[in-house]
């Protein structure tokens, strides 16, 4: 082929392409690397639902292509997936990846878009595997992994949509249990700031209006509590109608009854 001549392939590409981001004019911005070496063609960054607001959402998009000389319309409507050869080494980073990462693949005899997220692709591919995604990819000898992605997965608007409960978070942080936080305080050395006492009284009183608790009588715990000093501190066992179980500053109570009580199951 002469080098002054288009190649077929990157024109059907570009084609795809160029109709796939079309989708998401005023929905996000788009995202692409200057050189292709993170094996992610294009990445969504979403603004606010109704809003032309950008959110903190950021969704990234690996896109195949299938000609209609290969699947046919017809042929499609009898599928319910296609097939998709990826490099395993990617499927390794997109699954481990912070942000979502999803395979779409263009239908070309449908004109349509169909994607799935990658972990959900690789989980429905190793159902019947039980252990860490690690293990999964452990008895892989080959270089190269055949997922499939549903027919009914279109990328249509809803879906674009749908998007938008993915997170982009940060993981370099504090973690606790082998999880990262969504904030740097450190749940081992750290505990909550000093309250007064009438900023704690107000935050108590606050929770349990909110929860619709209501006490049923006071009783004094002087006589119970040591420390309790009569005229200076003040203590009090509450009793709802509902559990019959005392407890110290705390009411416990449900919906439902005539007077908008009902008894609490024992525990």
């Amino acid at each position: 082929m002469s080098p002054q001549t288009l190649n077929a392939e990157e024109v059907f590409e570009d084609h795809y392409t160029n109709a796939f981001k079309e989708r998401f004019t005023g929905r996000a911005v788009l995202v692409k690397y200057e050189r292709d070496r993170a094996a992610r063609d294009v990445g969504a960054h979403f603004t606010a639902p109704g809003s032309l607001e950008l959110s903190n959402v950021r969704v990234w998009f690996q896109l195949k292509g299938v000609h209609r000389e290969t699947l046919d319309a017809a042929g499609l409507r009898e599928m319910d997936s296609v097939p998709v050869k990826l490099d395993v080494a990617d499927v390794k980073k997109w699954y481990a990846a912070p942000e979502a990462v999803y395979i779409v693949v263009y239908l070309e005899a449908l004109e349509e878009f169909v994607g799935e997220d990658i972990r959900d692709l690789v989980d429905a591919r190793f159902a019947d595997h039980r252990g860490s995604f690690a293990s999964k990819m452990e008895g892989l000898t080959q270089d190269t992994i055949t997922l499939r992605v549903p027919t009914d997965s279109v990328i249509d608007q809803d879906r674009i949509t749908s998007m938008l409960r993915h997170k982009s978070m940060r993981i370099d942080g504090p973690s606790w249990r082998g999880r990262p936080l969504g904030h740097r305080f450190d749940p081992l050395r750290c505990e909550l700031g000093y309250l007064e006492s009438d900023d704690f009284v107000a935050l108590v009183e606050a929770l349990l209006t909110a929860h619709d608790f209501r006490i049923d009588r006071r009783l004094d715990a002087a006589s119970l509590l040591d420390g309790v000093r009569n005229g200076t501190d003040q203590a009090c066992l509450l009793d709802s109608r509902c559990g019959r179980r005392a407890g110290v500053g705390h009411r416990q109570c449900a919906r439902g009854a005539a007077d908008g009580l009902v008894p609490e199951r024992p525990p």
